[in-house]
């Protein structure tokens, strides 16, 4: 479920009626609000690493989590993920998932991409495929459970986007 009103995005003829995207995705996703998804987020120590898969044994379950599907970043860990590897452990996690390649420009556009998980000094270590749609003041991202052993976890950023 979606948390607030889907925003409007105002005709660029200056009609003034507001437009919305139809890509259902872009009202009907999750939300992944934990601060902790920062790119900027250093730690925890070992025992409370944060994994993006449901009952993992060897880390914690995001508390934002709930399996496979069209996910919003919302809030204070950020809005979108990050287009470069912010490190390793960081995002409240010890593998760290960002987009390999570019957010889609246009309104309402729906790219498939991967996202690169940094691990062991290796930016993209390994992958998984996933989806961005532009929601217009949004994005939105399909995302698979982390695919191998966790702990390992999508990030957040509330940098701006590369020029394109």
């Amino acid at each position: 479920t979606t948390e607030g009103c889907l925003p409007e995005i105002f005709n660029l003829f200056g009609l003034g009626e507001p437009v919305t995207p139809t890509n259902p995705e872009c009202s009907e996703y999750k939300t992944l609000s934990d601060p902790t998804r920062s790119i900027h987020y250093e730690g925890p120590d070992d025992e409370e690493l944060y994994c993006d898969k449901m009952a993992s044994p060897f880390s914690l379950t995001s508390p934002d989590w709930s399996d496979a599907g069209w996910y919003r970043f919302q809030g204070p860990g950020g809005h979108r993920m990050p287009e470069k590897s912010p490190g390793l452990s960081k995002c409240g996690s010890y593998v760290t998932g960002w987009l390999e390649g570019k957010h889609p420009r246009a309104f309402g556009q729906t790219i498939d991409t991967f996202v690169c998980f940094h691990f062991d000094r290796v930016d993209c270590y390994h992958s998984a495929a996933a989806k961005v749609t532009n929601c217009g003041s949004f994005f939105v991202y399909y995302l698979p459970n982390y695919p191998k052993n966790c702990p390992g976890r999508y990030c957040a950023t509330d940098e701006s986007l590369p020029d394109a």
